[in-house]
């Protein structure tokens, strides 16, 4: 009788320590995997982007659990023509991929994620929508995300917005002037247009304008006439040829009394939106030469500079100059601080007569404010202010 109980006894025991031992060997249980993540969202999901510029929509993925998750955002999207969208992780932005890399997120971490809208404005209403599916590997469920971007068609000018405000400008004396202004194509797309000229010009006097895009080295080959329409094409902004420049140039012989030349300018986008179009008005003003004399200078008056781009001017960039001359003869470039002091001298070689495009050296210099001012024989330019940086 003593046998068989010390048996179920140390059955008992076995069973017991059997149990024990497969309990300890078996891994604690996780939470559900799609509820291992948080998701916020604290900017709005739906933004006006009817400026043209790129939108940024920032979501916060965090890991609440106890281990590394990997990340995973699944990317679909409706997207009105032209328009593009990124995504970028807390490393790196990914282009127009279905979905982002995976995205390994340790425990108690939080990744910060942001999805970038392009827009193309146009002239007429447009959105996109961007459906974000966020998970991680293995999940029954992911979370989805919704973003919205609208454009509209704003106020004129739509498409065309001016590089410079200066519509104004005085001269002196008789000569050769030119006002130059830049149009830009702000539409994010290629415009067909048509620009038209009407004048008031003195008697005596005659003006020309010209119209010219930039190639790749900057350089402005100038169509010329003194005729009132031109027609072009505007590659969109950002494009090799989405700024072209206009130039008036003006001769007058001679000068008895201040008198003005206006010009008025209209540009008509071949949209579907009347308002596009605009109107501007431009006024080249000359007053006589005045009776004071000008220490080094002799009878002529026909070296100005026109335009000086870009400004600021940025380490190791090259300043371009456009000078116009009355005649032929070796220049000199030279830059002056604000407080007068020379700072460098730049032979340019020879100007000839008429209009001459430049691209001058700029020395090693701090950054700051500078003066250039062209000089050709006994008879200097006006003084250009420009910056350098660094």
């Amino acid at each position: 009788m003593k046998i068989v109980r010390i048996s179920v006894f140390l059955l008992a025991v076995l069973l017991l320590f059997s149990s024990a031992s497969s309990v300890s060997a078996r891994k604690p249980s996780r939470s559900p995997q799609g509820t291992s993540i948080a998701i916020t969202v604290p900017d709005t999901n739906q933004q006006d982007l009817s400026n043209g510029q790129t939108h940024t929509f920032r979501f916060i993925v965090q890991n609440t659990s106890n281990d590394t998750e990997i990340i995973f955002v699944q990317r679909s999207e409706a997207l009105a023509p032209g328009w593009t969208t990124s995504i970028c992780d807390p490393q790196t932005c990914h282009d127009a991929k279905d979905s982002l890399v995976p995205w390994a997120l340790p425990p108690a971490h939080s990744g910060d994620f942001t999805l970038n809208m392009n827009p193309v404005l146009d002239d007429q209403p447009d959105s996109t929508s961007v459906s974000l599916a966020i998970g991680i590997s293995g999940s029954p469920s992911d979370t989805i995300l919704r973003f919205f971007g609208t454009s509209k068609p704003g106020t004129p000018p739509l498409i065309f917005s001016w590089n410079s405000l200066v519509t104004e400008k005085t001269y002196s004396g008789s000569g050769i002037y030119a006002l130059t202004n830049f149009l830009d194509n702000v539409s994010g797309r290629t415009v067909d247009f048509a620009l038209t000229i009407q004048d008031s010009v003195p008697s005596g006097w005659s003006l020309s304008i010209c119209n010219g895009v930039p190639d790749d080295q900057g350089n402005i080959n100038d169509n010329c006439s003194v005729g009132t329409a031109f027609t072009s094409i505007f590659s969109p902004y950002l494009g090799t040829a989405y700024e072209q420049r206009l130039k008036f140039k003006l001769n007058a012989p001679t000068v008895t009394k201040e008198d003005s030349a206006v010009i008025y300018v209209s540009v008509h986008p071949k949209t579907n939106n009347p308002a596009d179009s605009a109107n501007y008005r431009f006024v080249m003003r000359v007053q006589p030469q005045s009776d004071v004399a000008v220490p080094g200078s002799d009878d002529r008056a026909g070296l100005t500079v026109t335009n000086a781009w870009p400004n600021p001017v940025y380490h190791g960039a090259r300043l371009h100059l456009d000078v116009l001359t009355d005649r032929e003869g070796a220049a000199l470039a030279t830059i002056y601080d604000v407080a007068g002091t020379r700072q460098s001298a730049v032979n340019i070689g020879t100007l000839e007569e008429g209009e001459n495009h430049l691209q001058v050296e700029i020395p090693s210099l701090p950054s700051g404010e500078y003066i250039v001012r062209i000089d050709q024989g006994t008879v200097s330019s006006e003084a250009v202010r420009f910056s350098i940086i660094k």
